[in-house]
């Protein structure tokens, strides 16, 4: 049930007190207090002469502590009426940060008008942080373009030999499937293979690597270890394995040669280099 609050104005001196009693009074015009703070409400009333006011919480079950932080939403009985000053007024408050308030003040409510200046100032305050975002989005993104160019132009020479011993891989292991290369053949291409891997991936890390392009060097680094896994399933493409053997390094050759590709092309993003891909 809503919470209720009633406030006595107290009548100062008692002869005044029984000069209203003695005379009575007659109905006033009630005052339009409707969307003004709780306390400059009660003053409006209480200079009209009305003395009992009841505040109800028109939003929960809350007990009002300072005036000044609420807001009267409706009044009953409504600006115009007349009623005997001695009767009861009585307020429907919010606060101005409930929710819905916007829509249960009054039109012409100075604290309205107060909520949604404050609305625009956010707005404004808002679309000014947004456009800050995006221009610094911009200028990093123009800076990580720069530094993007600048790094494939010192990275792309040793890229394109990585392709290239990437692709003689592949032609390695069609060459011990067909028996022109044999299985102990394997170690010593592993080797001159992971040789050359190392070198690439050593110039990749140390060539002024940009921060936004360490994720795909990292996948780039993953795909050469998966080449190297390529090459260990052809030392079992001998004998009854041998074909099932040379079906499964080609599965796992496809498997990292899309990653491969896809962080080449990340790194070339934006280049007018050609990316060299497998």
């Amino acid at each position: 049930m809503p919470t209720k609050r009633t406030t006595t104005a107290l009548i100062s001196g008692l002869a005044f007190s029984f000069a209203l009693v003695a005379c009575g009074s007659d109905p006033v015009e009630v005052p339009k207090v409707a969307g003004i703070r709780l306390d400059d409400a009660h003053n409006v009333l209480k200079d009209a002469g009305f003395k009992e006011f009841e505040d109800i919480d028109a939003i929960s079950d809350r007990q009002p502590l300072m005036d000044a932080n609420w807001v009267v939403v409706e009044q009953v009985p409504p600006a115009g009426d007349r009623m005997d000053q001695k009767d009861t007024v009585t307020l429907k408050i919010a606060k101005p940060e409930d929710e819905g308030i916007r829509e249960i003040l009054p039109e012409d409510s100075p604290v309205l008008a107060e909520i949604r200046e404050r609305d625009a100032d956010t707005e404004r305050r808002n679309a000014e942080s947004a456009r800050r975002a995006a221009d610094k989005e911009r200028k990093d993104a123009e800076e990580r373009l720069a530094d993007a160019k600048t790094y494939v132009g010192k990275v792309d020479p040793a890229t394109r030999l990585a392709k290239a011993a990437i692709d003689e891989a592949l032609v390695f292991g069609e060459d011990v499937g067909a028996g022109r290369a044999s299985v102990l053949d394997i170690v010593g291409y592993k080797q001159a293979f992971a040789s050359t891997m190392d070198s690439y991936i050593a110039i990749l890390e140390g060539r002024d690597l940009p921060d936004h392009l360490e994720n795909a060097v990292n996948d780039i680094r993953e795909s050469v270890d998966g080449f190297g896994y390529y090459l260990e399933t052809l030392y079992t493409a001998v004998g009854s394995t041998a074909e099932s053997s040379i079906a499964r390094s080609r599965i796992v050759y496809a498997d990292h040669k899309s990653s491969y590709n896809d962080a080449v092309a990340k790194i070339y993003e934006g280049s007018s280099v050609a990316p060299p891909l497998l």
